[in-house]
């Protein structure tokens, strides 16, 4: 009973100084000041939104650091969802076409992901009118979706 006994005393040390640790580490990020800002833009074409998708690039860092090797101090890293060319191109979940170039690891409850031009779309979703987008709600030509 004693060593059951110390069992539980030591677990709930443990778990004392885990909350203690976040509850401080908590209180050292919003002591500096940080305040959350939302950048929300809407018009016709992708030039309308570029000053807010500017001022939002400036906000994470600069330069945009692409493909260079890391680790980097600074700047941020973009996905383009435009490199599919005219092919509809699926992929299985997780997809870690951009882990090692750019850190990213995206998953889906579905079977995988897709990226197609519009009549890629319609096929893939059997839905007849995704094939009359003019270009998908980004502006981009090839829309990634999850299937």
């Amino acid at each position: 009973m004693q060593n059951h006994t110390s069992k539980v005393m030591i677990n709930s040390l443990v778990m004392i100084v885990a909350v203690a640790f976040l509850l401080n580490s908590a209180n050292a990020v919003f002591a500096q000041g940080s305040s959350f800002v939302a950048y929300s833009a809407a018009g016709a074409d992708a030039t309308v939104i570029q000053p807010v998708v500017n001022a939002f690039r400036n906000t994470v860092g600069s330069p945009n650091n692409g493909n260079a090797p890391g680790p980097i101090l600074s700047g941020r890293r973009e996905i383009n969802w435009d490199g599919g060319g005219s092919a509809t191109s699926p992929a299985p979940t997780p997809f870690a076409g951009f882990q090692l170039n750019r850190g990213a690891l995206f998953t889906t409850p579905g079977t995988g992901f897709v990226q197609a031009p519009p009549s890629g779309l319609a096929t893939t979703f059997n839905n007849v009118t995704y094939g009359t987008l003019r270009s998908a709600p980004c502006g981009c030509s090839h829309p990634w979706a999850a299937m």
